[in-house]
């Protein structure tokens, strides 16, 4: 498992574009596969919330998210699972 923040997104409580998240998830993709690496899950962490979560999740090459301060709360973590049911 490898987990991709980007610097930018850190502490921010805002996300990078989803256009950035996609070409650093495919780049990843494309170096691990050039490595011969054939399993591998791809997850991304960067203010990850109820309002982006599925977008993110919707990304090719993504597998998961890490949820940071949207996981303080019980609310919280409840609507981003409500999200992505």
């Amino acid at each position: 498992m490898i987990a991709y923040e980007p610097l930018d997104s850190i502490g921010t409580g805002e996300a990078t574009s989803m256009e950035h998240i996609a070409r650093a998830m495919n780049c990843l993709s494309k170096v691990l596969t050039e490595y011969g690496i054939k399993k591998y899950n791809l997850v991304y962490g960067g203010s990850v919330n109820h309002t982006n979560i599925r977008e993110i999740l919707d990304i090719n090459y993504v597998d998961g998210v890490i949820v940071g301060t949207a996981s303080r709360s019980i609310t919280s973590v409840s609507s981003l699972l409500k999200t992505i049911r």
